[in-house]
């Protein structure tokens, strides 16, 4: 190996559940409808250190919010140079147990384990699993660009009309 180069990257594995949410507490709040929303949460992309796609599993039960309500257009979204976002990206959602139910658009599709979903970056799509231990695999990147994800640690957007921070602030 040349004195220049970074060295290559070996295989890994992990159980999802060793892959715990890295996010700050209320992280989730902007977005989500539900309160608690992300403790089930798993940032497959930043555990393995992936940087071509992004990557990630979300869990939940019987009625509760697996994927929050959103698109990948970007908006309300800030980007900075120090932590740019990939708008655009395609998703592929894979449920991997349970059942849940996504709304895409207008538009309901009942996925059970074992069903691939494909998501373009315009559809507005939200899920609610359809029974507990319900297990979604989401993996998303734009065509010809290349991946960054948010940090956590230095991205919180605004509230969404939706989400349990707005609510909370609507209660008083």
């Amino acid at each position: 190996m040349q004195a220049d180069q970074a060295p290559r990257k070996q295989w890994a594995r992990a159980h999802l559940e060793d892959i715990p949410d890295d996010h700050p507490a209320g992280w989730w709040d902007h977005e989500a409808s539900t309160e608690g929303f992300g403790t089930r949460w798993h940032p497959v992309r930043r555990h393995f250190g992936v940087e071509g796609f992004g990557i990630a599993a979300s869990g939940a039960d019987t009625g509760k919010e697996l994927i929050v309500p959103h698109n990948e257009l970007g908006e309300g979204e800030v980007e900075t140079p120090e932590d740019p976002y990939v708008r655009g990206q395609e998703e592929v959602y894979f449920l991997a147990r349970g059942r849940a139910r996504f709304t895409l658009d207008d538009e309901v599709a009942d996925l059970v384990a074992g069903d691939i979903l494909f998501v373009p970056p315009h559809v507005q799509r939200a899920a609610t699993a359809l029974e507990d231990g319900t297990l979604v695999l989401g993996v998303g990147g734009a065509p010809g660009k290349a991946y960054h994800g948010l940090d956590p640690s230095k991205h919180v957007p605004d509230a969404l009309p939706h989400s349990v921070a707005a609510r909370r602030d609507a209660e008083g």
